[in-house]
């Protein structure tokens, strides 16, 4: 059984928001993107179709269930990390507002949680939880539409990169990301690429 966890395409909103499970919708260019990406998607020859059910990753898996003739399976647990009471705030009016627990985050977002959200260690259980829950059928191939943060928390669980230090993993926007089950257990099934920048937290 293979699963591709596939980022969704290009959102709005402006630089320096915070921005998780906040509804927002895609970007002309992420628009644009659709096209290309279905078609990405479309040579692992997906037989189901799951997504985040947060419109930037739905409407990219319309796209590819619409190339397949499959039905698309909603699913919230693929959502993005949740920010709580800093979604949808510019990081400088959280810093302004919120400076200690704002520092703590950023020193220890692992176990951490911003105020009435998730931490990046939460998320990961979230996203293993989804993960475990899917049907293991023989020779399926499942293409999920999903976010940054649920990717890089999947690779770390799979491979020895930290979660403190999986954010130097790029998980470009539209990327795919091969999960694979094999002998009762899952693996990464391809190379992940490290960015040469210094860790980066932001997840979209």
């Amino acid at each position: 059984m293979n699963v591709y966890l596939m980022r969704h395409p290009a959102r709005e909103g402006e630089a320096g928001l915070c921005i998780g499970q906040t509804d927002v919708a895609l970007s002309a260019e992420g628009l644009s993107s659709l096209p290309r990406l279905g078609q990405e998607a479309e040579k692992v020859k997906p037989t189901r179709i799951i997504s985040s059910d947060l419109q930037r990753c739905r409407i990219l898996a319309e796209t590819i269930a619409g190339m397949r003739n499959l039905s698309v399976n909603i699913n919230p647990e693929w959502r993005e990390l949740h920010f709580g009471d800093w979604e949808n705030r510019t990081w400088d009016e959280i810093r302004h507002a919120d400076p200690k627990r704002l520092a703590a985050w950023m020193n220890h977002y692992v176990e951490v949680a911003p105020p009435d959200g998730e931490s990046f260690r939460q998320l990961q259980e979230r996203a293993l939880g989804a993960l475990h829950r899917l049907d293991r059928t023989a020779h399926e191939t499942i293409v999920v539409a999903t976010h940054c943060g649920v990717i890089r928390a999947l690779i770390s669980a799979f491979s020895d990169v930290s979660l403190t230090r999986v954010f130097e993993i790029s998980v470009p926007y539209g990327s795919l990301t091969h999960l694979c089950w094999r002998d009762e257990k899952w693996a990464l099934g391809s190379t992940v690429e490290r960015t040469d920048n210094s860790v980066q937290r932001e997840v979209q």
